[in-house]
């Protein structure tokens, strides 16, 4: 079965959820500490009061558009453990991918147009590195993300 891209559907409801989820395990607490990634950075903010639940399910849906319209066609994230930065380097470099998200143990998350994440990974793989495919068929890499979602920060933050 193809994997499909959440989209802005699936991303108004997983910040919905999140934020139901979070609301119950907060409540009745007078100091807690929230975070979240991604959407869940969005409901988090809304928990601690930054933004109203109005306002962050408006931005949600306004960055899940432009998410969805920086993913491109032929996006792909993959995951890399067990080499260092360093050693990444030349491997995003030959292949024209980002890093996308950096995680504790050398765990690295990488995007990419698809084929260039699959070679990636396989030349990882044969220096040692365990490897693999991520089931979200969008590249979230920070040149896409400043590119894209610069619009978002007027939304949220009108001056």
């Amino acid at each position: 079965m193809p994997l499909r891209p959440i989209g802005r559907r699936g991303a108004l409801s997983l910040y919905t959820g999140v934020t139901t989820e979070l609301r119950l395990l907060t409540a009745g607490r007078t100091q807690t500490v929230v975070t979240g990634y991604s959407v869940g950075e969005m409901a988090a903010w809304s928990i601690a009061g930054i933004w109203t639940a109005d306002k962050a399910l408006r931005l949600t849906d306004i960055r899940a558009r432009l998410m969805q319209d920086a993913a491109g066609l032929d996006s792909r994230l993959g995951h890399v453990r067990g080499l260092d930065q360093v050693a990444l380097e030349p491997l995003l470099a030959k292949h024209r991918c980002e890093i996308a998200i950096k995680n504790p143990d050398l765990l690295f998350v990488i995007g990419g147009a698809e084929r260039a994440v699959i070679a990636l990974c396989e030349e990882a793989a044969i220096e040692g590195a365990r490897t693999g495919l991520l089931a979200v068929k969008k590249r979230s890499t920070p040149s896409r993300r400043r590119k894209r979602t610069a619009g978002l920060r007027s939304h949220a933050f009108p001056c």
